[in-house]
This record gives structure tokens, sequence and C-alpha cells, in this order.
């Protein structure tokens, strides 16, 4: 997948941080770099429901952020490459088989032969057969989140997403700090 690391022009930051002092512009930096990574996070989350029939939950379940810290100001956003199982697109039995809704434009679509079934560990899940017999059966997944994801006007928007956040963030902090 492709990434975008957002670089961003620090030297009025700098400046602004010096005045606060060496300990206080390293948790300054921390904090606004933490709130800026929970920003993209949701706005990450917020376009792929846009396109995708999906909860946040499900989307948020796939995401994992390494926070910055007083020493190290990196944050890393992660979105892990596991496919969605079916049952998360609003699947619904019929006799003919599964219907589940991937997009949010357009209609449901069937999945012939698959059934909804509840495995004695309490998972549930859109399964099917793997042949005529009964057993073995197969759960069934859609297309990875990180796909949607791995898209250049995608990419950009998030971008800039992090870069207004940041700046934003970085504004409020500092004048919060100076006048107290």
């Amino acid at each position: 997948m492709a990434f975008e690391r957002v670089e961003l022009n620090t030297d009025e930051v700098i400046a602004d941080l010096e005045r606060l002092g060496e300990k206080l512009s390293g948790q300054v930096m921390a904090r606004v770099l933490n709130r800026t990574s929970t920003t993209v996070k949701t706005a990450m989350s917020r376009m792929v429901r846009q396109e995708l029939n999906l909860r946040a939950k499900d989307i948020n379940a796939l995401v994992r952020v390494q926070r910055a810290s007083r020493q190290s100001h990196v944050v890393t956003i992660t979105v892990l490459g596991r496919s969605v199982p079916l049952i998360d697109y609003a699947a619904r039995q019929t006799a003919r088989g599964v219907t589940v809704k991937v997009k949010r434009q357009g209609g449901r679509k069937l999945v012939e032969g698959a059934f909804i079934a509840t495995m004695r560990s309490g998972h549930r899940g859109v399964f099917k057969r793997k042949g005529a017999r009964r057993l073995p059966i197969r759960e069934l997944f859609s297309t990875a989140v990180v796909q949607y994801l791995d898209d250049d006007e995608v990419i950009g928007q998030l971008g800039q997403v992090a870069r207004d956040a940041f700046e934003n963030h970085l504004d409020r902090e500092i004048r919060f700090r100076l006048a107290n």
C-alpha cells in the first residue's frame, strides 16, 4: 500500500515553542501530534463510511495508532490489511442465500447458497459449503478497508486534514500555554 509522509514547516512553530521552555515544548508537541492523529483517524473512518456500509467500530478495529511522547515526536497510523467479514455488511438471510450491502450507494448483492450461522464459540458469520456435503464450510469475506484507502485522492485528502488539524491544535495549545 502506498503511504504519505506528512511533513510540516516547523520554523515558526519552533520559535513559539522556545518561548515555552524546553520541558513544555516537548509536552506541547506530543499533545498536538496525538490530537492530530485522533482527528486524522476520525476523518479516515468517515471517508471509508461514506463509501462502504461499515460501522465506525468495525473500521476502528483495523486502525492502530502509535502515539507521540515528549522524547519521540513521531505518530504512526497503521491500517491493518485484514479482509472484512461479510456479516459486517448488514447481511440478511434469504431463501436463496445471503444478501449484503457492501457499498453505501447501490443495492444489496446476493451470495447464492450462503448462510448465516453462529459457531459454538459465539462467532457469527456468513458461510458457504465447500462441496455438496455438510462439512467443510468456509467463512466469506469482502475486500480489505486498506484497499479503499490506497487511492491518491484519499491519501491527499487525509494529508490535508493532518496539516490543517496540526496547525489548528498547535495554535490552540500555544495560546493556552502562553496565557497560563
